[in-house]
């Protein structure tokens, strides 16, 4: 944050503080998943939103409505209390 300017800074509206991560860690040898798994998982989370939402006539979350969030996005009680925490 100390190297950009103030004037910048103040065209920002959000502000993110992330925890850096180690050279080593960015480098490892770690095999990443193939295109090909990606896609499949992709298509399989594809195929159960089509199924979810059949009867509305939607094809993803991006077009539920505050009434089909209602219905398909219900919070548990545990969890309610884990956000309000983080407020």
């Amino acid at each position: 944050m100390s190297k950009i300017s103030g004037p910048l800074l103040d065209r920002i509206d959000i502000h993110i503080e992330v925890t850096p991560v180690k050279y080593e860690k960015l480098e490892g040898d770690e095999k990443a998943e193939s295109s090909k798994i990606i896609k499949e998982r992709v298509n399989k989370a594809r195929k159960i939103q089509q199924e979810r939402y059949k009867e509305d006539k939607i094809f993803s979350n991006s077009e539920l409505t505050p009434k089909l969030i209602d219905r398909y996005c219900k919070i548990r009680e545990k969890r309610k209390r884990d956000f309000k925490k983080c407020i």
